[in-house]
């Protein structure tokens, strides 16, 4: 792993671990995550054009140089969105579950599986089964904090299944792990919970 993907996977996890924390205690809804969205949409498209600044560094530092060409702050959107419709599709608590284990399994696979990785990871050869076993592990215990243990357990478990998972079309990627991760977690919880009653 590359410097820069590693600057990617901290700066997702502190800013994730940021937005669970207002988001836990109210300081942040929503409406905020929206706020950031449309604004970040709009300076990844003036950016195409025109240099910004501030956000010019923010990229030059953060994202992907193939993202930048296509659509500058791909990453950054496409986690704002997850999060965004984690918020508005679950409750609260298990939107703050899903978050969670995009925040912190999405963060910690692949760092773990690139530099503690020995085994490729069954689902997928480009990443390594102890990233996975890491990513599950660690987005669990947090989820811990929010939903019981049976549906903090599956939640993470489906979640880095999906965090794995690299189905592609033509060379591009079918499905967004920003946003499939706390989607199909979310729905995991939401199901058991159902069963359960």
């Amino acid at each position: 792993m590359n410097v820069l993907e590693v600057k990617r996977k901290l700066f997702h996890l502190l800013s994730g671990l940021i937005t669970i924390f207002l988001f836990a205690f109210d300081f942040i809804g929503w409406r905020v995550i929206l706020a950031l969205l449309i604004s970040l949409a709009v300076a990844s498209y003036i950016s195409r054009h025109e240099r910004i600044p501030f956000f010019e560094n923010f990229l030059s530092h953060m994202d992907r140089p193939h993202d930048r060409k296509r659509i500058p702050a791909w990453g950054a959107l496409t986690y704002l969105f997850g999060i965004f419709l984690s918020i508005l599709l679950f409750e609260k608590d298990i939107a703050l579950a899903a978050i969670s284990i995009l925040v912190v399994g999405d963060s910690i696979a692949p760092l773990v599986g690139i530099h503690f990785g020995r085994r490729k990871h069954p689902l997928n050869e480009k990443k390594e089964i102890e990233g996975g076993i890491a990513g599950f592990v660690s987005s669990f215990l947090l989820a811990l904090f929010f939903v019981v243990w049976y549906e903090a357990f599956f939640g993470a478990f489906f979640g880095m299944i999906v965090e794995a998972l690299e189905l592609k079309v033509k060379g591009r990627d079918l499905f967004n792990d920003n946003i499939t991760i706390p989607l199909v977690s979310g729905f995991v919880i939401f199901f058991i919970r159902l069963m359960v009653g």
